[in-house]
Parts: structure tokens; C-alpha cells; sequence
């Protein structure tokens, strides 16, 4: 099926010796008004085609997207459909449109549930055996929604909940997450301890009670093999995730604020981008944050946030689209923080959607 000119179109398939009249009964069920009929219908048997002529393109954009859903639902039980502009979304979302999409789900077995959400309009369908299907938006908000159901239903005790995603040129997806970093199952979750890898408090003593005494010692054999005994200034260690759910834990050595932005911010910079690099080296296409050294350390949160989300956007855009990294989660435990990450992002990223 392909449209040609603006208010006609081509579409293939049908059986040889279909009564022109039939086909055109068929579009002009369509729930349009009046003016938006089809006007005439041109067989070619040989080829296997007709062309449909409209009277009016808004009947046209209804038979294309039925058409595009109804291609799809034959195919795959997830269907994303791209490309429509906000404009098209909105038309898609007018009532009789609306119901004659839903009606065509429901021929196909499945029950669909339109829901409004912030920034955008947004479907989602839930078919008997809880596949998500999700169309009339663009590829990355429908890649966005499905991480989100995927955190809903990953931590259903709630005690990590996604916030927002955004989308990044390259199609890498950024979530922002309220909650124990040390709970998440990303390939790579970064954690900062002083710089002798002491795991005794904070995130580093949750590390040893959730994942094992083994990263403990992981660190501690490191560590015996250098000859000052502790981590360099910006070096990153990555050990084994012992028992937690993740297959990484990158170490980073705790700091003193020194008043100097630049000089922090730098410095900052260098470690998401080794600890990030890291992540690739192992071909891993996760990687979770949190807001380093905002803990005892005491650095400004508004400061690290904006650093970190800078660092990120840096190291992806000199990777481009060979990157392994696919989704990255920037996690605190606390809501205040993570807003902080979200302003930050809002300067680089698309929302692609926002827990109501």
C-alpha cells in the first residue's frame, strides 16, 4: 500500500474481479463526514491494484493509519507505527477516529485504552497475554513507554519507580529513577566509596549486604596490587556485581569539594566518561548513575547533576550510533535530586514521557 497524489490512494492485494463498488463501500465506511468520500475507484486486475480517490485528504490520513495498523496487527504483537506529526496525532485522537481504530483492534482480538498524558498523546494497548502494544506516535516515545511498563513491572514493590525518559538523537533512551541504585539490574551501576574502597556505609555498605562479602574483597585484592594502596584521582574500578542483579559495579574513590567549579566539574566529567567507557568496553548496553559525592562528600546537587548529564551527552555524542549503550538510568534515592537530574536533561534531550 503506497499513497499517491494528496488525496488518493494505491492500495495492492485485492482479488481479481472485486467489484469497484465493493472497495469503495468498504473506505466510505470510514467515520468521516460527509464531504470525505470516495469519489472514484480505478481497477488494474493485471497488476493486482486500485486506486482509491478521495475527496478530501483528512479521509485519506484515516485510510492510510488503518491500513498501517491493520498491516501491522498481522505481523507482530507489539506495533509501533511512526512518523505522524502532532497534527495527525491529534486528528487521530478525535472521537470517531478514535472509535474506528479501536473497533479494528477489537476485530483482531484485542482491547485498546486511549490515555492523554503530558507533552503528547499517548495509546496503549494491553492484549490477553499482557503484551503492550503502542501506535500513532513516534518510534522513540513508544520505546520510551516500554521501558517504563518494563520498571513497573520489574520492581512491583514500588520502591523504585521510572520518572521520566528522554531520547537522545542516536535513539539511546535516558531514564530518570527514584530509588536504591544498589536494586537495579542494569549491566553497570556506578558507585563512589573513599578511595581504599572501604564498602562500610551509604551505597557502598548496601553494595556488601545486597550483592556479598565478594565485592569486598574483589576491591581489597585490587587495591593489595597497587603500590599506594587506595584508587588514583578519576580512577574507576569496575568489580563483579556479586548477588546483586546487575553484572557490574563501577568504583569510583570519594572527594572533598573544593570551591573550584571548573576544576570539579572537569573532573567529574572524566569519571562518568571512564566509568561510561568502561560500560562499552564490555559491550553492556546499560549503565545506571547516581548523583555522585552529593552524600557525605557534600558537593552542590544542582552543580553535579547538570555536570553528569553534560558528561553523558558529551561521551554519546563522540560515540554517535556505534555505542553499545542503549539505555541509561540517572537514580537517586531521593525525588528532589532526580528532579534536579530531569531539569538538567530537559536542556539536551526530547521528553518522550513523564510519570503522572
Amino acid at each position: 500500500m503506497e499513497s499517491d497524489e494528496s488525496n488518493s490512494l494505491i492500495v495492492q492485494g485485492f482479488p481479481n474481479g472485486t467489484p469497484p463498488n465493493r472497495i469503495k463501500d468498504y473506505f466510505n465506511e470510514l467515520p468521516v463526514s460527509g464531504k470525505n468520500k470516495v469519489c472514484d475507484v480505478q481497477m488494474d486486475e493485471d497488476e493486482g491494484w486500485c486506486k482509491v480517490v478521495f475527496s478530501n485528504t483528512d479521509a485519506l490520513f484515516v485510510a492510510v493509519a488503518k491500513q498501517q495498523v491493520a498491516e501491522a496487527l498481522q505481523k507482530v504483537a507489539e506495533v509501533p507505527i511512526s512518523g505522524f506529526s502532532p497534527d495527525e496525532i491529534a486528528f487521530l485522537q478525535t472521537p470517531v477516529v478514535k472509535l474506528e481504530l479501536d473497533n479494528l483492534l477489537k476485530e483482531n482480538g484485542i482491547l485498546g485504552a486511549w490515555k492523554k498524558k503530558k507533552g503528547g498523546h499517548v495509546n496503549i494497548v494491553t492484549t490477553e497475554n499482557n503484551k503492550v502494544i503502542i501506535f500513532a506516535i513516534p518510534k522513540n516515545n513508544a520505546k520510551a513507554i516500554e521501558e517504563h511498563v518494563k520498571i513497573f513491572h520489574k520492581y512491583p514493590d514500588k520502591k523504585v519507580r521510572g520518572t521520566t525518559h528522554f531520547s537522545t538523537k542516536n535513539g539511546q533512551t535516558i531514564t530518570t529513577i527514584v530509588g536504591d541504585i544498589t536494586d537495579l539490574d542494569n549491566d553497570v551501576i556506578v558507585c563512589s566509596s573513599s578511595r581504599s574502597l572501604e564498602l562500610s556505609c551509604g551505597v557502598g555498605h548496601d553494595l556488601v549486604i545486597k550483592g556479598g562479602v565478594e565485592i569486598q574483597k574483589e576491591c581489597k585484592d585490587y587495591l593489595a596490587k597497587k603500590p599506594n594502596k587506595q584508587l588514583d584521582v578519576e580512577e574507576v574500578f569496575c568489580s563483579s556485581a556479586g548477588k546483586l542483579r546487575g553484572k557490574l559495579v563501577a568504583h569510583v574513590g570519594g572527594k572533598s569539594w573544593s570551591n573550584d567549579h571548573e576544576k570539579e566539574k572537569q573532573s567529574l566529567v572524566r569519571v562518568v566518561q571512564e566509568a561510561m567507557r568502561k560500560t562499552q568496553e564490555k559491550k553492556f548496553t546499560s549503565f545506571a548513575i547516581p548523583a555522585l559525592y552529593t552524600g557525605h562528600s557534600g558537593f552542590p546537587v544542582k552543580e553535579i547533576t547538570e555536570w553528569i548529564v553534560e558528561a553523558i551527552d558529551n561521551f554519546l555524542q563522540s560515540h554517535g550510533k556505534q555505542n553499545s549503550l542503549q539505555n541509561i538510568y540517572l537514580c537517586d534515592i531521593k525525588k528532589t535530586t532526580v528532579d534536579s537530574f530531569v531539569t538538567a536533561l530537559r536542556k539536551y534531550y526530547s521528553l518522550t514521557y513523564e510519570r503522572e
